[in-house]
C-alpha cells in the first residue's frame, strides 16, 4: 500500500493532491515571495518566547517589536509601534483581496493597539506577541479554529500588505 500511495500515477496519490491542492497553493504563496518567506520564517522562530511591553527581542517581544524585527530580518524597515505601522506601512487590503502570509493584521478601535503577522492565510492564522498569555503564540481569526481569538476578531482594523 505504501508504494501505491507514493506513486504519482496511483489513484490514492492523485486523490490526495486534488484534495490537498489548497495546501500546495498556500505553500506557493509563501515561497513565491522571498521577503514574505523571510518574515514568516523569522516570526515563527520566535514562537514561545516571552512577551514584554516594549520588547524588541531577541528573547522578549511585544507585538509591534516582533513585526518590526521580522521585516527588518527580511531587509524592510517599518516603524516600531503598532499604530505607526498601521498609519505608515504598506497598503490596506480590500475585502476582495486574498490575504497572504507576511501580511500584517491590525486590531483596535480607532487606532491600532495590536498587530500580528499572517502565517497561514486560509484560516487567517497569525503569530503575535500576546501580553495576556505572556508569550509569542499562534492565533486565528477563524471561528472554526481551536486557536480562535474571538476578542481580537471583533476588533480587526484591517490587513496591510508591506511587500
Amino acid at each position: 500500500m505504501w508504494g501505491e500511495t507514493g506513486s504519482e500515477e496511483s489513484p490514492t496519490f492523485k486523490n490526495w493532491v486534488e484534495r490537498g491542492s489548497w495546501l500546495l497553493d498556500h505553500a506557493k504563496e509563501v515561497f513565491e515571495n522571498k521577503t514574505r518567506l523571510k518574515v514568516v520564517e523569522f516570526a515563527t522562530q520566535q514562537w514561545g518566547k516571552s512577551y514584554s511591553l516594549g520588547g524588541k527581542g531577541p528573547e522578549e517581544w511585544d507585538c509591534s517589536g516582533l513585526a518590526s524585527a521580522a521585516y527588518e530580518c527580511a531587509g524592510v524597515s517599518i516603524p516600531r509601534t503598532a499604530n505607526e505601522q498601521w498609519e505608515q506601512t504598506g497598503r490596506l487590503l480590500s475585502d476582495e483581496e486574498k490575504i497572504l502570509p507576511g501580511d500584517l493584521v491590525f486590531f483596535g478601535e480607532r487606532t491600532a493597539g495590536h498587530v500580528g503577522i499572517i502565517i497561514w492565510s486560509p484560516y487567517k492564522t497569525f503569530i503575535e506577541a500576546n501580553g495576556q498569555v505572556g508569550q509569542v503564540r499562534v492565533s486565528s481569526l477563524d471561528s472554526r479554529s481551536k486557536i480562535y481569538r474571538q476578542d481580537l476578531a471583533k476588533r480587526v482594523l484591517g490587513f496591510k500588505r508591506v511587500v
